[in-house]
């Protein structure tokens, strides 16, 4: 399988790590029970710390939709596909504008692709990887075809699942929740896949037991999902994530998962990770291997969910940081909580 084309669309408005802080302040005014000024000095430390320095977010004007179709047709020129080639539409984004019918299905209707099968997947920011894996199990029973996987991650919408409940901090305890929501960023992003060449390589690892620990509320939590302290059963929507026990839980399992991968099939030229806490990043693939280039867009992008590994992957391909035969590995920890490896084969 070949990744033959790669697009991303950034929104217009670039929002630096300045004006975040000034979003938590107004909404928290009144509601924190605390020293108000010291907590946004904490919390630009942990950003800083964190390594990022900007997101991006659409303005009021800007149609996720019209986004995705930029990041989609940049694909499709790149690859040398058209889009009535295209067999399989495979929307694997977090933010979504449909339970029903697929939002793939709205993705082909923008593109005039009106024969092709689509349909969804959802697996947190491991979408991107997953769709790629379901993609090369559909070519082996359909030789010749081509898939087009797309997301849209467009959370920061006034009164979504996070603006403004997760920027409204009513004490330390609440941040411990809510810290992750001030590195999301937004992008549309479109991966065109050929079945041709060799067969991807993937390592997992799945620790469903933390499945709470980062979540995306649709309903009542106690009518789909067991006690938990970490889940409030009288809010039906809204973005929680516990950064500090993620990170504790991820490590192990992010080293164990590249490892492995490298040792199918050596150290590749670049690795792509899911831009979530470059410096957490930084630290565990210099534990793996010294050798190893990671290439992220996080200081500037900010956390884009499944939107991240298809951006790296294009902002290395705008710089010639990768060339057409370069090895490479996809590198993704998400909520659920599972930890990913994927050897990426590109034709550029």
């Amino acid at each position: 399988m070949h990744l033959s084309g790669v697009g991303c669309a950034l929104p217009s408005e670039r929002v630096f790590n300045q004006e975040v802080l000034e979003l938590i302040e107004y909404y928290s005014r009144g509601v924190y029970a605390g020293d108000l000024r010291s907590l946004i000095s904490g919390i630009d430390a942990k950003l800083r710390r964190a390594g990022i320095v900007s997101r991006y977010w659409r303005s009021p004007k800007q149609r996720p939709i019209a986004l995705l179709r930029d990041a989609c047709e940049f694909a499709l020129k790149q690859s040398g596909i058209a889009g009535r080639e295209v067999d399989f539409v495979i929307y694997v984004g977090v933010d979504r504008g449909f339970a029903e019918p697929a939002n793939a299905s709205f993705v082909a209707k923008e593109l005039g692709m009106n024969r092709a099968k689509t349909f969804d997947i959802a697996d947190a920011c491991l979408g991107w990887a997953t769709g790629t894996e379901i993609a090369q199990a559909l070519f082996a029973s359909a030789p010749g075809a081509v898939a087009l996987i797309a997301s849209a991650e467009f959370p920061m919408r006034l009164n979504g699942s996070v603006l403004p409940q997760c920027f409204t901090i009513a004490s330390d305890d609440d941040l411990e929740s809510k810290f992750p929501a001030f590195t999301l960023g937004e992008a549309a992003t479109a991966s065109v896949l050929t079945g041709d060449g060799p067969a991807w390589r993937y390592v997992h690892e799945s620790h469903n037991e933390f499945a709470d620990l980062c979540t995306v509320g649709l309903g009542p939590a106690s009518d789909y999902a067991g006690p938990s302290p970490r889940l409030d059963p009288f809010k039906t929507r809204g973005f929680r994530a516990y950064g500090r026990e993620l990170a504790r839980h991820t490590i192990g399992p992010a080293i164990r998962v590249l490892r492995e991968l490298l040792s199918r099939m050596g150290t590749p030229r670049v690795v792509f990770p899911h831009s979530v806490m470059g410096s957490i990043v930084a630290d565990v693939a210099a534990r793996v291997s010294p050798d190893l280039t990671v290439f992220s867009t996080f200081a500037e992008q900010g956390n884009v969910a499944t939107s991240s590994l298809p951006s790296c992957i294009y902002r290395a391909r705008q710089q010639n940081v990768v060339r057409a035969d370069d090895a490479a590995i996809g590198w993704i920890a998400a909520s659920g909580l599972k930890v990913s490896a994927v050897e990426i084969i590109q034709k550029i």
